[in-house]
């Protein structure tokens, strides 16, 4: 799996629906987004030092605010097709483990 590749496509999606207050995690560190959607990069952290739900062998999300409201609140299911039909060719799925984020998996 190309980690970063993957992560960036979740990024491109994840702008769609307001990036602010989300993390994700791999490779041992973290692309932070403050609420304003700003960037940072947080090194020597894994998915599974804030979340139990978690795999650091793979890729952990967690969100807030648009991305949130966009897999509850409005449930039109477009950021969950969109993540399904963008992670089928890789061999993924991803999983909820609160509401408030996800993990990837083997398919």
């Amino acid at each position: 799996m190309k980690k970063t590749e993957i992560a960036r496509k979740i990024e491109t999606i994840f702008k769609k629906y307001g990036l602010g207050d989300t993390r994700i995690y791999f490779n041992n560190k973290a692309w932070d987004y403050d609420s304003n959607g700003v960037k940072t990069i947080i090194e020597d952290i894994k998915g599974s030092d804030c979340n139990e739900y978690s795999n650091d062998d793979t890729i952990t999300a967690t969100f807030e605010g648009g991305v949130y409201m966009a897999f509850f609140d409005y449930r039109d299911f477009s950021i969950e097709e969109e993540l399904i039909n963008m992670l089928e060719p890789y061999g993924y799925y991803y999983e909820l483990g609160n509401q408030w984020n996800f993990t990837l998996h083997k398919i």
